[in-house]
Formats: structure tokens, C-alpha cells, sequence
């Protein structure tokens, strides 16, 4: 993490972000029915929440790196559009 620090702590939520959940298709045929449990590293977060992880943590220079392999083009939009706007 940057100094921004865990997803979870900065946005008042417990803990979830440094749990142990089920796998993706930890088992043979895809499906996770082995009780098999792995680390969360991604998620998805709605733009509300990551809009105040973003206040919250002081920025985008100090917040956990960002995986997203899709995104709400909207939310992008209106992020775009608030660029410099002071609150």
C-alpha cells in the first residue's frame, strides 16, 4: 500500500480487505467446493466508496495500486469532470 493505506481502514469498514476468502475455480471443474480459502488482493468497489477512499486518503498518489480490467465509463466521465474542482 501507499500511505493512503488499506481500502478498508481508510473507508471505516471492517477488515474484509486483509481476510481470507473463497478461491476463483479453486477446484477441478472451476468451482470452489473444496473449502479452499486464498488472500483478497482484488475487488470491486462501487464509485461512492472509492470516491471517499480518494478524499480520504489525501488522493490518487496515496492509495493502493489499482487493478481494473473494467470499469463504469460513466463513473470515469464524472471523475474526469471533477478534475481541479476544489469542494
Amino acid at each position: 500500500t501507499n500511505t493512503g493505506g488499506n481500502f478498508c481502514d481508510v473507508t471505516g469498514q471492517s477488515d474484509w480487505c486483509s481476510s481470507e476468502m473463497a478461491c476463483h475455480g479453486a477446484g477441478d471443474d472451476g468451482n470452489n467446493d473444496d473449502g479452499t480459502t486464498c488472500p483478497v488482493q482484488n475487488w470491486c468497489v462501487c464509485q461512492w466508496a472509492f470516491a471517499s477512499y480518494l478524499q480520504v486518503a489525501g488522493g490518487c498518489d496515496y492509495i493502493q495500486d489499482i487493478v481494473c480490467e473494467s470499469i463504469n465509463i460513466e463513473a470515469v466521465k464524472a471523475y474526469k469532470g471533477k478534475q481541479g474542482v476544489a469542494k
